[in-house]
């Protein structure tokens, strides 16, 4: 898969953990993680993004990147707006993604450890909440 121009990515499997789409822009040094619900708060767990964040730093495409920012959206209906609670904050988001959590992972090589460590140096991490208007059906 060639990922040297903007690219959306989805999960192989609908109920996969962690998010529903992911947007990788190289020319940008970017990297946008999208979570979808129409709950009123949303499961969280950082190891998903690091997973891929790690397997991106090893990309042919991406070996040269360093990022510059991460992103997180919760994107929720409009008036859910005022009642959904994120599971996470920028700065927790910034922490446990992109501040050193590969160095916690034992399958990782020394390494891959060390060039995602480059990659996601001074990278700017953000979550954010978008609501948007849902359509009744699909159909």
């Amino acid at each position: 898969m060639r990922l040297d121009r903007p690219t959306w990515l989805t999960p192989v499997q609908w109920n996969q953990g962690g998010f529903d789409a992911v947007f990788v822009d190289k020319p940008n040094a970017l990297v946008r993680f999208v979570q979808v619900t129409r709950a009123d708060h949303h499961s969280y767990d950082h190891r998903h993004f690091v997973e891929l964040l790690g397997k991106l730093a090893v990309h042919d495409d991406w070996k040269d990147v360093q990022l510059k920012k991460v992103q997180l959206y919760f994107v929720v209906p409009r008036e859910k707006l005022s009642v959904f609670r994120r599971p996470v904050q920028s700065a927790d988001f910034q922490e446990t993604v992109t501040q050193g959590p590969f160095s916690s992972l034992a399958s990782a090589a020394a390494a891959a450890r060390t060039l995602v460590d480059f990659v996601l140096q001074n990278c700017k991490a953000e979550v954010k909440t978008l609501g948007v208007d849902y359509e009744g059906s699909i159909y």
